[in-house]
């Protein structure tokens, strides 16, 4: 919207404003006191005069208050909006001109009747260098590469006013133009710079990233003095003449069969290295493990002759002992023998001498008429050496074997 237009409706507005605001303070001045007289002169309501009568002064003081404030604030105080910058130009007195201080977003304190207010939008705003199909605010920038090829470079720049220099802008004159003249200088200097690459280097994704650094730089510089700065650089695509980019895609795919064969070659060699190596390795393994496989064999046989004469010693060790343990052996079977021998004789003599005693001769008699079994016994009566039933004595004589005939 036109500046202008905009502080007339202002204006219009405030009218408006003060209009209702006088009307309402004549209302409260004619016809509430006409109300308040009604009021006074019926029995009723007679008391509540006075108190609507207070109010009704209260409420005149308060609007005539608001209405003052509202007055010195339009005479005083300017608004400035989000997102913009704005610059106050003295219009007369002894420091009439452009005053040299921006003022942000917030209220103003400045006499409206000796002030006139520029606003430039302090945002960040971005040129792009590109066709009008691509989006593009300016036509895309046609350079010559340092080999002398044409070509056709899609550039942005996001840029801005400078902080606290815009009030220089409009001293300078260049409030409508300063924008225009900014992206001018800007296409003029980014055409120099980067006409410092070759077809390759356009290529070459570090190359691009430092011309567009030094670009970044020679912008700053240069567009000072014009009070913007340069936020960054973005480089987008490259388009060269078809015959040449035809010519340029058979130059890089020859490189880059070269480079691919130059790779394959390398890893061939790398292979065959590798393999050489290989050998070389497993033959040395099977030395070791032939040295070692026969240090393993002798180690084995001289351990094997050591568990030899162990085994040799060992079995005439046994052998000794198992002789000397069956002549030990022997000699003390004998001797147990002989005293076994010795002991039965003694036992036999001991017994027989046991038995020749009266006593042994009742045990030996026990023992016989123990095994005695007589299904029938018949005595002779007549014989005089058969003892008679009632001889007792007779009897176990006979029985015992001393009986005499």
């Amino acid at each position: 919207m036109n500046p202008t237009n905009l502080r007339r409706r202002l204006a219009d507005g405030f009218a408006r404003c003060v209009g209702l605001l006088i009307d309402a303070g004549v209302f409260l001045l004619e016809v509430v006191p006409q109300w308040i007289g009604a009021l006074a002169r019926s029995r009723s309501l007679r008391r509540l005069a006075r108190p609507l009568a207070v109010g009704a002064r209260v409420m005149l003081l308060a609007l005539l208050v608001s209405l003052a404030l509202l007055g010195l604030g339009a005479l005083c105080l300017e608004r400035v909006p989000p997102g913009a910058v704005a610059v106050r130009q003295v219009t007369w007195g002894a420091s009439a001109g452009i005053v040299p201080r921006d003022y942000t977003t917030g209220m103003v304190f400045a006499l409206r009747a000796r002030s006139r207010w520029h606003r430039l939008d302090g945002r960040t705003h971005v040129v792009h260098f590109a066709w009008a199909s691509e989006g593009g605010t300016r036509p895309i920038l046609e350079v010559r590469t340092r080999e002398g090829n044409a070509a056709s470079v899609a550039v942005s720049v996001p840029y801005r006013i400078r902080s606290g220099e815009a009030h220089a802008i409009v001293a300078e004159g260049a409030k409508a133009l300063w924008r225009d003249r900014a992206e001018a200088k800007m296409g003029h200097l980014l055409s120099t710079e980067l006409a410092e690459l070759t077809s390759d280097e356009w290529a070459d994704v570090d190359a691009r990233q430092a011309r567009a650094a030094a670009a970044l730089a020679r912008l700053r510089e240069e567009l000072r003095a014009l009070h913007v700065e340069p936020e960054a650089v973005q480089l987008g695509t490259v388009f060269f003449p078809p015959m040449y980019e035809q010519a340029l895609m058979k130059e890089r795919l020859e490189r880059q069969t070269l480079s691919t064969e130059r790779s394959l070659a390398r890893r061939a060699s790398r292979r065959l290295a590798n393999e050489r190596v290989a050998q070389e390795l497993s033959a040395e393994e099977d030395v070791a493990r032939a040295r070692w496989l026969r240090t393993i064999q002798e180690e084995r046989l001289s351990l094997e002759a050591l568990t030899a004469a162990e085994r040799r010693a060992t079995a005439g060790a046994v052998h000794a002992l198992a002789t000397e343990a069956e002549e030990r052996y022997q000699s003390l079977v004998s001797d147990g023998s002989l005293a076994l021998a010795e002991a039965q004789a003694e036992k036999e003599r001991l017994a027989a001498q046991a038995l020749a005693t009266p006593g042994g001769r009742v045990r030996l008699a026990q023992r016989a008429a123990s095994g005695l079994r007589f299904s029938r016994l018949s005595l002779d009566s007549s014989d005089p050496r058969v003892p008679t039933v009632f001889d007792l004595d007779g009897m176990v004589n006979l029985l015992m074997g001393s009986a005499e005939p």
